[in-house]
């Protein structure tokens, strides 16, 4: 609750947290320690960058994602993206907020909204600050720069440079580079 909330994430007046649900993946956890090995070994411990970062995912239930053999799908991302087609992950919920799951509560009665809260290896980083954005970048580009991630922003959602509900974001291009470890469930003031 304290990582949804703090440091401009949401405000307790307009958001309530109604559950948090643990996810236990085996097939991706091995997948990622591997890379996590991988990253450690090629950069040190010290350059692994291992962050808990929020992901909304629209219409697609976030179980579906986290409870797959396949978790993030880099091809599921768009072509036309700040970073290009990869797997985006926000430090901050508010912005996530803009792409979470909605879906009714069990009695019916109210919205509730979820959030995926991943573990991201962004071990080096290629850095963009403020507004400046690269749509064609991908794995391999990153890759021949010698980079792990790209770490982008802030920006608004849908909208390049800071402002309202904006956050920096983490952009991967490869699927073992994430562990989605909790879905989070909220109500929003509408």
């Amino acid at each position: 609750e304290q990582t949804m909330f703090l440091h401009g994430g949401f405000s307790k007046g307009t958001r309530e947290l109604v559950s948090v649900q643990r996810i236990q993946n085996r097939t991706l956890l091995k997948r990622y320690r591997n890379e996590r090995e991988i990253i450690t070994g090629r950069r040190g411990a010290a350059n692994l960058n291992e962050h808990y970062l929020f992901h909304g995912t629209k219409k697609t239930p976030p179980l579906q994602i986290a409870e797959s053999a396949e978790g993030f799908m880099v091809e599921q991302g768009s072509s036309n993206a700040f970073y290009g087609q990869g797997n985006y992950f926000a430090v901050k919920a508010r912005y996530s907020h803009h792409y979470a799951h909605r879906l009714r509560s069990a009695d019916g009665r109210h919205v509730h909204r979820q959030l995926l809260l991943v573990n991201v290896l962004c071990g080096a980083r290629k850095e963009y600050a403020g507004s400046a954005i690269d749509r064609g970048m991908n794995q391999i580009a990153l890759s021949q720069q010698g980079f792990d991630s790209v770490l982008g922003g802030p920006h608004r959602p849908r909208h390049a440079g800071p402002g309202e509900d904006d956050s920096e974001m983490c952009v991967v291009y490869k699927s073992s580079q994430t562990m989605p470890e909790f879905v989070l469930t909220y109500r929003a003031a509408e």
